[in-house]
């Protein structure tokens, strides 16, 4: 009766036979022969026909309830059989920001493809509202992100806390009598000095340069508006960017001022174009990793914390 559940699954999900039928690569007289079959042996109509599209019967719907735990159950098996064969195969989906896949998780992902050369890795970039979404929907098995906790529906383990630190073009005006306090990407790349023990110096020395910010949707932006109403000031704003490596380019080049992080530099080298400033009221932002709850977490999730967390230490 319900060995070929996922059929009946299908059609309640996509609501056309003609859909699934192409979905799962059958045709349509066989799939719709595998229904009738099972209505046949429960005595019952599972869906009712009479409309456009086709909708589950009360009957259909208690069917469907009982198929997707058998289904549930099959596939945590399945996850289980995996584990034991000691991750030789398989695939893991990933999903990160453009920041988080350009400066954080090239170095974790050849670490454990290196640990686990048959596991396929799937990566997807994403701003953070749709990772959480695709999280959640079961489109991606992991999201490295900062983000707010779900202790509800996520497991979230803490990967590392960074500082924001504001970038200034080398020859701004703004950086004299000041550049002592400052730090180059060249020595938080050789770990000379530590973003954390720089002398904090005041926004207001900045505020009359151009700034270059990240989009209000996200967080870097809020950071931005926070320090300049506290200390009351307006600076002209150049631009509004997607990307925090965008912005950093920018900057670079002379274009303004930007908020960036002590990461960027840990694990990349970067010319000293700019100065490094750790500014009043900048703030630290936790950066974790998180999977769903699920009564059974595969070994390649739990492989890839433990060796996420291993090249971030």
């Amino acid at each position: 009766m319900f060995k070929k559940a996922r059929y009946v699954l299908t059609v309640y999900q996509l609501g056309s036979f003609t859909k699934v039928a192409e979905a799962l690569y059958v045709s349509q007289p066989c799939l719709s022969a595998a229904i009738k079959q099972i209505e046949a042996e429960m005595g019952a109509r599972l869906f009712d026909r009479s409309t456009s599209s086709v909708r589950p019967t009360p009957v259909g719907l208690e069917y469907i309830k009982t198929a997707q735990q058998i289904v549930a159950l099959e596939d945590e098996f399945a996850l289980k059989m995996h584990d034991v064969n000691a991750l030789l195969s398989g695939r893991i989906r990933i999903g990160g920001s453009n920041y988080v896949c350009s400066y954080i998780l090239p170095t974790v992902i050849e670490f454990f493809s290196r640990s686990y050369p048959h596991v396929t890795v799937e990566l997807t970039e994403e701003h953070s509202f749709r990772l959480a979404e695709m999280l959640q929907k079961g489109e991606l098995d992991i999201t490295i992100d900062s983000f707010d906790r779900d202790p509800e529906r996520c497991v979230y383990t803490p990967l590392f806390a960074e500082k924001i630190l504001l970038a200034v073009p080398q020859n701004s005006k703004s950086n004299e009598g000041i550049k002592r306090h400052s730090a180059s990407p060249e020595d938080l790349y050789l770990q000379s000095k530590n973003a954390d023990t720089l002398t904090a110096v005041s926004i207001e020395h900045f505020k009359n340069e151009k700034f270059i910010l990240l989009k209000p949707e996200n967080s870097m932006y809020d950071h931005a508006v926070r320090i300049f109403k506290k200390n009351g000031i307006t600076p002209p704003v150049g631009l509004l960017l997607d990307q925090l490596s965008t912005s950093f380019s920018l900057c670079a080049q002379g274009g303004g001022c930007a908020f960036v992080t002590d990461t960027m530099f840990k694990y990349h080298k970067f010319d000293n174009s700019i100065l490094l400033y750790n500014v009043d009221d900048c703030e630290f932002r936790s950066f974790g990793v998180a999977y769903r709850k699920e009564p059974y977490t595969a070994r390649v999730i739990k492989e890839f914390v433990r060796i996420a967390k291993e090249c971030i230490r």
